[in-house]
């Protein structure tokens, strides 16, 4: 059995480290999207959007903390589940937040690959080549162990708040010198009406996405059951308010129809900012493409980290085929499962597009959001001794609950069909490979 050769594995992730993979998990290529599509739907009264969909995240997030203080262990929300609701509903939440987690991997070189084609105008074999490198670089950094890998998350998370924090500061001293476009930019508040406001919460609640990775590699936290919780909150808190700052950044500096127009609204917002005192619009295009692709680093390195944790925790549990439960000898990494994983999102990458990519991710995780929800509230019930003493508790997870279900709800149904489809097969595989596991243990045991 892997677990009897196990290497000892260190719990390095400290509560700083774990806050930065919770924020690099959720702040990545969205923010840089999101806002282009969300003005062409709602106009400044996207900016509500911003917050009505941080606070719905925020209280799936305390979900996910209640479940993390009350059950620390590898796994997260297939972890949360089979303890609340038994081992066939964690089966398909596993299966679901593995789904969610891979399509997001195979997300994010197809997104960085964009920005880069746009910049510096690459061919099909040179993008090509740009996916490989990419997968694979974040790949190694996180073989050789989770102390780099831990490190590397740090850098890039902080790297890539950069230019946002810039691209706040520019507007803000815009304003200061040039008060009146305030009023010029967001007014009227709500030009298109509130018809839009259903797509644009789904698009707006994707970029609150990936918090759910943060309570993924809880072996490997340091004092899991007080660091995680906190660190999810206040990761969540960072992430709130840069997406907020930055947004109203957005509107402030650029007309609502222009943002809408635009593919690339923070990069016009930076110029259209920079312009007005003199310094050439293709500066902040450069800077705010470069953290573009920064962003899209960070989460694929959170990301990374938190589903070969994943793989492996369902391996244990014979979910998944038990090699991709391995560590490394030398490093006490899911080796393995690491490579498997960006071997195939490699090809993902490769041959599916973004959007069926994205629309898969949502609708898996709303499935996993839901299971979570629930789960928190049956774990508060049974150990209230373990769990965090939060304002309204019992409610939290409740209304977590509805709006998990409302967001499923929000899915095209062509991609609901292909979700449930492929889990439903997903699932069967595991029944199927448990079956033919117990028969042959059967044939080998003495006098059968």
């Amino acid at each position: 059995m892997l677990t009897s050769s196990r290497p000892r594995f260190q719990r390095s992730i400290s509560f700083l480290d774990f806050v930065s993979l919770v924020v690099g998990a959720i702040i990545g290529a969205d923010i840089y999207v999101v806002a282009g599509i969300g003005a062409a739907l709602m106009g400044p009264a996207l900016l509500l959007v911003w917050v009505l969909a941080g606070i719905v995240a925020g209280l799936i997030a305390l979900c996910f903390a209640q479940c993390a203080a009350i059950e620390p262990a590898p796994g997260g929300p297939y972890t949360y589940t089979r303890s609340a609701l038994g081992g066939t509903a964690a089966l398909v939440v596993g299966w679901a937040l593995y789904l969610a987690e891979w399509s997001a991997l195979a997300v994010f070189p197809v997104a960085a690959a964009h920005y880069v084609t746009e910049a510096l105008g690459l061919g099909l074999v040179e993008t090509v080549l740009f996916k490989v490198v990419f997968v694979a670089g974040f790949t190694l950094s996180n073989l050789v162990g989770v102390r780099q890998a831990a490190v590397v998350d740090d850098l890039l998370t902080g790297a890539k708040l950069i230019p946002l924090a810039l691209l706040v500061g520019a507007t803000a001293v815009l304003v200061a010198t040039h008060p009146t476009i305030v009023g010029e930019h967001l007014i009227p508040f709500a030009p298109l009406g509130w018809s839009g406001f259903p797509r644009a919460f789904v698009v707006v609640f994707w970029a609150y996405a990936g918090f759910e990775v943060g309570s993924l590699p809880a072996s490997a936290v340091a004092n899991a059951r007080v660091v995680m919780p906190r660190g999810l909150i206040v990761g969540m808190l960072i992430a709130l308010a840069f997406y907020l700052l930055t947004n109203l950044a957005v509107f402030v500096a650029v007309s609502w129809q222009e943002i809408g127009r635009s593919q690339a609204p923070l990069a016009l917002a930076m110029a259209s900012a920079l312009d007005a005192f003199g310094i050439p619009a293709t500066v902040g295009i450069a800077l705010m493409t470069l953290g573009a692709v920064l962003s899209i680093s960070g989460v694929h390195q959170a990301t990374t980290l938190g589903t070969a944790e994943l793989a492996g925790a369902l391996a244990e549990d014979n979910v998944f085929p038990l090699i991709l439960a391995h560590r490394s000898p030398r490093f006490g990494t899911r080796d393995y499962a690491l490579l498997v994983q960006g071997a195939t999102t490699l090809v993902a990458s490769l041959a599916l597009g973004l959007i069926h990519l994205i629309q898969s991710a949502v609708f898996f995780l709303a499935l996993v959001y839901t299971a979570t929800a629930l789960s928190a509230r049956i774990l508060l019930v049974r150990h209230p001794d373990r769990a965090l003493k939060l304002p309204a508790s019992s409610i939290i997870p409740i209304v977590a609950l509805v709006a998990s279900i409302l967001i499923a709800t929000q899915i095209p149904l062509l991609e609901v069909a292909l979700g449930i489809s492929l889990l439903a097969v997903a699932v069967l595989t595991t029944f199927v490979d448990k079956l033919l596991r117990r028969r042959s243990r059967e044939r080998h045991e003495p006098g059968s």
